[in-house]
């Protein structure tokens, strides 16, 4: 006994850019196929797409002898450091 296998098709509305409405398009013209089987293949490529790792940015970080020179729990000071870079001051 086969089984039947049945396909339900939906209809919906998308609300598209005008740019990105022409581009697609435009590729079903040159591909010889419908605007509905590229959007559909658009959205399998990005739902089946591998997600992007999170961005990381590691903070190089340098171990010295002397003590910080600004106390960075006072935004004054640290207000006050950044001002001495700019103007070309050592900061101390």
């Amino acid at each position: 006994m086969a089984a039947r296998v049945w396909f339900v098709r939906m209809k919906t509305t998308l609300n598209l850019n005008d740019d990105v409405f022409a581009a697609a398009k435009h590729l079903a013209a040159v591909r010889g196929t419908t605007f509905t089987s590229v959007v559909e293949e658009a959205l399998r490529l990005l739902l089946t797409a591998p997600a992007a790792p999170p961005y990381r940015f590691d903070f190089p970080v340098t171990h010295g002898t002397r003590p910080p020179s600004i106390d960075i729990d006072s935004n004054a000071a640290v207000d006050e450091y950044f001002d001495r870079l700019e103007w070309g001051s050592s900061p101390s």
